[in-house]
């Protein structure tokens, strides 16, 4: 809840950032290259056929879902679009499967997303690294062998974070997929996958200023900013109040910054940025600020008490009850002055669009003093019990 008139204003600025936009660089239902796995796909390496450079112009090739069903039990295996022979008829336990696909800047690659459809398990590589399994046992598994139990087409899906762009090239890169079976007597293979990018597109922008907009204070030479991420480049020159530039800026963290401004006359002031700031984020290449301006007001004649919110609870469940019995949410203000502090005609609101929503009646509250007010709605505002 905001206690209004003497405490600080709290106005919003937040400039919400997007997340990272997915870019999908293989899609479902793709067209895939692929070949039965009646002995390795490639010799005498037979790890060759997953790297990018590798020959596969004599393997097959069809639209996933690929794989067979015999009979179709499940959703997706009525959805077959390439059918391979079954696995007694062709004699194999697993299947190479290869897509390229491109990446014009790994660098700012923050996240790569693959998803696979499969039955019954799966091994893949992005350009010969391998980047996961599923229902698979570990270490090298030749073309016979096979996955570590037999399941109905299920999805999966492998989320990499970890330098990411390490496994990317510039250009072409390749996914590589080589699904098995359980068993030579199983009644069903089936694959499909998708693969995205999560890439660092979104541009810094401020969640905190102090003072806020609208604020009103009696007296200012510090502005203090935070961005939505770590940032580079920031200087004194950059940010301007009335269009004089900060005497100075401190690095509080990557993300937080003060600048210290002389002490301006009383009136409203503007806060503007430099148009040519060199402030960006670390993304590579990096992604610009975004810059907002915003203004407050200094008074010196205001007067200031110090009271604040010391404490407050919601859901009381288990804690102390109010005069009815009733165990409701509770507010507590503390007067952190040596002198008592009127509170009439302040107001409790859990409604910034409503800062006036329920008005303290004319209570003093001593120095140094506590007063407990119960948010239960009863509008209690004899000052002779309880609030």
């Amino acid at each position: 809840m905001f206690l209004r008139r003497t405490l600080p204003q709290v106005l919003a600025f937040v400039l919400a950032a997007v997340s990272a936009p997915a870019a999908t660089l293989v899609d479902y239902s793709s067209t895939w290259s692929y070949f039965i796995g009646v002995s390795e796909a490639s010799a005498p390496d037979p790890g060759s056929w997953r790297l990018k450079g590798f020959d596969d112009t004599a393997w097959l090739s069809g639209a996933a879902p690929i794989g067979y069903a015999n009979p179709p039990n499940s959703a997706p295996e009525f959805n077959i679009a390439t059918q391979l022979p079954t696995t007694q008829a062709a004699g194999y336990l697993s299947v190479f499967f290869r897509k390229p696909f491109v990446v014009n800047n790994p660098a700012g690659v923050t996240q790569i997303t693959l998803n696979v459809n499969v039955d019954d398990g799966y091994i893949a590589w992005i350009n010969g690294t391998e980047v996961g399994r599923w229902n698979m046992p570990d270490g090298v598994i030749p073309y016979n062998g096979n996955a570590v139990t037999a399941i109905e087409a299920t999805l999966s899906t492998l989320q990499i974070t970890s330098s990411p762009a390490s496994l990317l090239t510039p250009g072409t890169n390749m996914l590589a997929i080589q699904v098995f079976n359980a068993n030579t007597s199983s009644s069903d293979l089936f694959m499909d996958a998708s693969l995205a990018l999560d890439i660092d597109e979104v541009p810094p922008t401020l969640v905190d200023v102090t003072p806020s907009p609208g604020a009103t204070v009696q007296t200012f030479t510090t502005l203090e900013v935070v961005f939505s991420e770590n940032v580079t480049g920031v200087d004194a020159g950059d940010l301007r109040v009335n269009g004089v530039a900060a005497l100075s800026m401190t690095q509080v963290s990557p993300l937080d910054y003060t600048f210290q401004f002389a002490k301006p006359a009383d009136g409203v002031l503007q806060v503007t940025w430099n148009p040519a700031h060199g402030i960006t984020d670390l993304a590579v290449p990096p992604n610009p600020f975004v810059a907002t301006n915003w203004s407050f007001k200094v008074d010196s004649k205001i007067s200031t008490v110090p009271v604040v919110i010391s404490e407050f609870l919601t859901d009381n469940l288990t804690g102390i009850k109010d005069d009815d019995g009733s165990r409701s949410d509770w507010i507590e203000l503390y007067n952190m002055g040596s002198e008592p502090a009127s509170l009439g005609g302040w107001f409790l609101t859990d409604s910034a669009a409503n800062p006036t929503k329920w008005r303290l009646p004319a209570i003093s509250l001593g120095a140094k003093n506590y007063l407990l007010i119960w948010a239960s709605g009863k509008n209690r505002t004899n000052t002779a019990a309880a609030l």
